[in-house]
């Protein structure tokens, strides 16, 4: 293993306990610190020719700090077509316990190593404890 494959591995140890990761856009990472997650902000993901959103407005995190910078990749290539563009940002979120299973996408989940989860409640500014604009060497 090499000097940056250990420091990764320790940092995803180090990131396991307590807390979940949300992804979002840079640009939102300021007001989100000021002002929480909160519910019903415009969906990124609708479904495919009704342009319905997905679910019901929750919030969404990632309990393995992996899967969210996978999904992070994904959502900068499908909005900016770029890997680690700057644009796409993970916040660590301290895990409170009030988060249920998100099953909106099993083909998606099924080569994660970690639950997708969802919550109908808000998250408070307080909570966020870090952010990181998401890039390829994060995986």
């Amino acid at each position: 293993m090499t000097k940056d494959e250990a420091a990764i591995s320790t940092l995803y140890e180090q990131m396991s306990q307590g807390v979940v990761y949300h992804i979002t856009y840079t640009d939102k990472v300021s007001k989100i610190q000021r002002q929480g997650l909160t519910r019903m902000n415009t969906s990124n993901w609708v479904v495919s020719g009704s342009e319905e959103r997905y679910g019901n407005g929750e919030v969404y995190a990632f309990q393995v700090f992996e899967d969210a910078i996978k999904w992070g990749l994904k959502m900068d290539w499908e909005f900016n077509q770029k890997f680690g563009s700057g644009k796409v940002s993970v916040l660590t979120v301290a895990d409170d316990g009030q988060w249920d299973i998100d099953n909106n996408d099993p083909l998606g989940q099924a080569m994660t190593k970690g639950h997708w989860y969802k919550r109908n409640t808000p998250i408070a500014a307080s909570e966020i404890l870090s952010t990181q604009i998401v890039t390829r060497d994060l995986i």
